[in-house]
């Protein structure tokens, strides 16, 4: 999860440090993570997909003010999908995510734009 990829139909139009997404959804790929497992070695089957709220570059300031309410997490080794890090409950869907660097958050953000009136 070091690196956020916007995708059209497969092809990669965009990377972002940040990324927030609305009405996310979780995905795990049995048959990869059953790879993972035999294997003993990571590889690309796990994802959030959604809807491209807004992404960042750099460090630049998001233009709102998000609240985390839920951390998420992924382990192939003791998780078959995503799951809440303080309840292990697994994950499904949220309404808002917000990934940044290696952390999931699920919440909720102020629509007021930061810095304005």
């Amino acid at each position: 999860m070091s690196k956020k990829i916007r995708t059209w139909l497969g092809q990669v139009i965009e990377h972002a440090r940040e990324v927030t997404l609305t009405d996310a959804k979780f995905h795990v790929q049995p048959a990869g993570r059953e790879r993972v497992l035999r294997e003993k070695r990571k590889n690309v089957h796990a994802y959030v997909s959604g809807k491209l709220k807004e992404s960042f570059w750099h460090t630049q300031a998001p233009a709102y003010v998000w609240t985390a309410k839920q951390r998420i997490t992924y382990n192939p080794y003791k998780h078959k999908s995503f799951v809440d890090k303080k309840t292990l409950k697994p994950i499904t869907s949220a309404q808002v995510v917000h990934i940044s660097d290696k952390r999931i958050t699920a919440g909720e953000f102020d629509q007021k734009k930061r810095g304005m009136y």
